[in-house]
């Protein structure tokens, strides 16, 4: 083996080794945000924002149903009525956005919860309807 083909093979086992040892390092690098998943037995599979984000004032408030259920938003215990919500059907994604002349006026700064009331299709809200609450921050 002459100099030049053991200083490639050199070189190609320190990129090789230089390039595992980063991807280890990215595999174990932990995110200080939770990753969004299924909650409440996969009916409700995310929510928007997520609990304890901190968002805009005028940023969406969501969530995404499982294709089976039914949903309406309630933004600091106040139902958003429907002619102010957006939904997505092919998604099954409902939102609303606060902000002036809506339910619940621009948000103030600070901490606000939204509630998401679900139900599976065909059934009514009253029989079959369960809540889930989360918290989130605005500025």
């Amino acid at each position: 083996m002459g100099p030049a083909t053991l200083r490639r093979a050199v070189i190609t086992v320190v990129v090789v080794g230089a390039l595992v040892l980063l991807g280890v390092g990215f595999s174990l690098t932990r995110s200080d945000k939770p990753r969004p998943v299924p909650v409440q037995g996969g009916a409700v599979e995310r929510l928007i924002p997520e609990s304890g984000d901190l968002d805009l004032r005028q940023a969406r408030i969501g969530v995404d149903l499982a294709p089976t259920y039914e949903g309406a938003l309630q933004v600091d215990g106040v139902e958003i009525p429907d002619d102010e919500l957006q939904r997505v059907p092919g998604l099954n994604q409902i939102f609303f956005t606060p902000g002036p002349g809506t339910t619940t006026g621009a948000l103030a700064p600070g901490r606000h919860n939204a509630t998401v009331v679900y139900w599976p299709v065909g059934q009514t809200r009253e029989a079959a309807g369960q809540r889930l609450t989360w918290s989130f921050n605005v500025h």
